[in-house]
């Protein structure tokens, strides 16, 4: 059964739409956080070199490849120009899978919340699409200019050839640069600290006022008095209301609380004073007045503190 010209057409229109979409999305993408885009670029252990160029390069190759998707008179070179890219990004995912330890995503959008493995056969996908989008349109070229185009085998080759070796001979080049010429260029793993056990406290107002062997302990901005204590393990919550010997009525503006064990202190550079009182009881007295305003306090030990 002979497929109809105009549903051919159809056909290549649709892998047309579906790669200008997707150019287009991933460049935007990209664009609305260009700066976490290019940091996770300089971060790849390929690209780290040549991160500032590529960064501005891929999201303008991805919108002019969508824009000469759209004009028939060069829609075939438009589909090998998208499956040579989609090449080059395979290429790269199969590099990063297998010579890489880690490398932080950079597609941006919904993309980036895919997997390594969901990204390659992703790609694939849309490679196999636009090998279909080649051939369909190819015909259709031949049939009108029959001297024109009569080897699609050798372009797809010389796509795929090409595509592979530039992004080899990038990773090539960004490591001799990194290791032979020590630019200074430095990486840092995407999750350097893995999650054991949380907390939800609820509250974005606490701070870590401190901690001692076995418990740390938690300030409140908007509850200066009270204090949220937890051990180690992250159990045994406790909340410690702490009593104040205020006798000349001090009024604070922005205390809080450090802990240096076995002494707790309550501490206000606006007013200025400084209270101390004991982890045991968690009374408090006054136990410095001064005359100069501070806005940052650190303790050297029970009797000596550096203000500033």
């Amino acid at each position: 059964m002979r497929i109809s010209v105009s549903f051919k057409n159809t056909i290549v229109y649709i892998i047309c739409l579906l790669y200008a979409f997707l150019f287009v999305y991933a460049a935007v993408s990209k664009l609305l956080d260009f700066e976490n885009f290019r940091t996770q670029l300089g971060q790849s252990p390929m690209l780290s070199v040549y991160a500032g160029i590529i960064s501005i390069l891929v999201p303008g190759i991805e919108i002019a490849i969508a824009l000469a998707l759209l004009y028939q008179r060069i829609r075939f070179w438009a589909i090998l120009g998208a499956f040579t890219l989609m090449v080059m990004f395979t290429t790269y995912i199969i590099i990063i899978l297998n010579f890489s330890s880690f490398v932080p995503c950079s597609c941006g959008g919904v993309l980036e919340k895919m997997g390594w493995t969901e990204h390659l056969v992703f790609n694939i996908c849309f490679i196999i699409i636009a090998l279909a989008g080649i051939f369909l349109e190819r015909e259709n070229v031949h049939n009108k200019k029959p001297k024109k185009y009569n080897s699609p085998i050798t372009i797809l080759l010389s796509c795929f050839i090409g595509g592979v070796s530039a992004v080899s001979l990038l990773y090539l080049l960004s490591e001799n640069e990194i290791h032979r010429n020590n630019n200074f260029l430095r990486r840092y793993p995407p999750h350097p600290v893995t999650t054991i056990k949380g907390l939800n406290i609820k509250y974005n107002s606490y701070y870590i006022a401190g901690v001692d062997k076995d418990r740390i302990y938690l300030g409140n901005t908007t509850a200066p008095s009270h204090v949220f204590s937890i051990d180690t393990t992250l159990n045994n919550p406790e909340t410690i209301n702490i009593q104040l010997d205020n006798k000349n009525n001090t009024t604070f503006y922005a205390p809080q609380i450090r802990i240096h064990t076995p002494y707790f202190f309550l501490v206000d550079g606006n007013v200025p004073a400084i209270f101390k009182g004991s982890l045991s009881d968690w009374k408090a007295k006054k136990y410095w007045q001064g005359n100069h305003t501070f806005s940052q306090f650190e303790i050297i030990s029970p009797s000596r503190f550096i203000l500033r």
